[in-house]
Order: structure tokens, then sequence, then C-alpha cells
């Protein structure tokens, strides 16, 4: 269906609106979204970064699951001043040498069939990651590390 609505709307020259119930699904249509929230526009952008770069916990909530870091932890990965939380997608963290992440504790592994989400304390903050390394018990000690590069490069 998407396939024949982007031909049509590319041999037509014509603009499509998709209003959806399920935000997930806009993400491999879209070339903007917009994000409204009690009526009102909170984020207008391109679908990787109203995914990567949700504009505050709601735009984060709508497309899957996310962590919500405190400012501490936020600073401690990202090595700079961070005055709010931050939205953090399970897939930018990465399990990682000691001298390259911070400790964390494995709390939860949920097995997901092509991955591991697995739920770690750190500094008193969970954190949820996708990882696919099989080798995890729960109780395990882990470093983990925010990927810092844009999705994009990734």
């Amino acid at each position: 269906m998407k396939k024949v609505i982007d031909d049509l709307s590319n041999e037509l020259k014509i603009s499509c609106i998709l209003v959806s119930h399920d935000p997930i699904d806009t993400l491999s249509w879209a070339d903007q979204i917009l994000v409204l929230e009690k009526g009102n526009l909170i984020q207008k952008d391109e679908p990787q970064a109203v995914y990567f770069h949700p504009a505050n916990e709601y735009a984060a909530s709508l497309f899957g699951t996310y962590n919500k870091l405190s400012s501490f932890l936020a600073q401690t990965f990202q090595q700079s001043a961070v005055s709010q939380p931050s939205f953090v997608r399970p897939q930018m963290f990465q399990l990682t040498s000691p001298e390259n992440g911070i400790e964390a504790t494995i709390t939860r592994i949920n097995f997901m069939g092509g991955y591991n989400q697995v739920e770690v304390e750190a500094h008193g903050d969970k954190i949820i990651l996708n990882t696919m390394e099989p080798l995890l018990n729960l109780g395990d000690t882990v470093y983990i590390r925010l990927e810092t590069k844009k999705p994009s490069e990734i």
C-alpha cells in the first residue's frame, strides 16, 4: 500500500497526508512528521529526527521504547552539561569495555528473537538497551556506552 500511494503521489505530483493511530507506521511513510499533543504542534521534523530526538516525553512515547536519562547520566554519557532529561532509544546503547563505558547491573533480560532487550541499573537509573550478546545473566556487571554518532551515521 505504501508503494502504491508513494508511486501515485510522485506520478501525480500531489502531497498525501497520513493520519494514523499507530505512529510507528508513519516512520517509513513520511517525509515530515507533525506531532500534536492536546491539539498543539509540539514537533515537526523528518521521521529520523522525531524518532531519535523527540521534543518531549510524549513525542518519545509515541514511537516505541525509550529511556529517560537523568541530567546526571546524560552528562556522564555526553560529557557536557545537560539541564533537562534526555530521551534515548535502546539501540543507541552498546555494551563495551570497562574503560569505555559506565558500570551497570543487569536486572532483566527479554529475548526478542533477533536480539535481547536488556534492562540495567546504572547510578540509580533504569536503562533499556538492545543487544545481540547471547551470554548475559541476571546480576551480571556490564559496561555500557551511548552511541554518539548521529543515527544516519550508524
